[in-house]
């Protein structure tokens, strides 16, 4: 049986686009591990080990020292270990190792080693920080995202935005007055930001 001749090109792509919206705002359908910290909740499509709850409650330290923490907010994090996952929900993208979306308001991330708090990139390596430290910038997003709306999140200039995501995830590690020193010394090894954060 062929296709209803009936049905235009027009509205078999609706339809799809449609149901892609739909697993956008329910990922957890594609993911069938789940682990739950005290506010973030971890999916997976392949089971999460014990040793995923210590990476977890690290970045919720973080996330805790946040003004814009909700403590009544639950922000999932979804893990695509397969190629496939990550491709259908980051649309492809080959540079990043973690987002966050607006749309369902979650975060996914690449494939996770768990044991070595590291996050592994496009090519296979682990993340220049560690894994919590992801977990904390995509959730500061999130927070936000909360906090503005989506539209006014979406209009903070980038160096906002990131600078912002940056502090939440990475104070308790970043020796801001030494940045500060070597920036103003026009130090040419010193970077600012993660090339790989988004």
């Amino acid at each position: 049986m062929g296709a209803d001749p009936a049905v235009g090109p027009e509205i078999r792509l609706l339809v799809a686009g449609g149901l892609y919206i739909v697993t956008l705002l329910h990922p957890q359908l594609f993911f069938r591990w789940a682990r739950a910290g005290a506010a973030i909740q971890v999916r997976s499509d392949q089971p999460i080990p014990n040793s995923a709850m210590v990476v977890v409650a690290r970045a919720e330290a973080k996330i805790q020292s946040s003004a814009l923490f909700d403590s009544q907010r639950v922000y999932p994090v979804y893990v695509c270990n397969s190629t496939w996952r990550w491709n259908y929900f980051s649309g492809f993208n080959g540079q990043s190792r973690a987002f966050e979306t607006f749309m369902g308001r979650a975060a996914f991330t690449r494939r996770a080693r768990w044991d070595a708090n590291q996050l592994v990139g496009p090519d296979g390596s682990d993340g220049a920080r560690p894994l919590d430290v992801y977990i904390a910038h995509e959730i500061a997003h999130m927070m936000v995202a909360d906090h503005l709306g989506a539209f006014g999140a979406g209009r903070l200039p980038s160096w906002v935005s990131e600078g912002y995501a940056e502090y939440v995830a990475r104070r308790d590690t970043f020796n801001y007055d030494e940045a500060r020193l070597r920036l103003l010394a026009g130090d040419e090894d010193f970077v600012t930001v993660d090339a790989t954060v988004t």
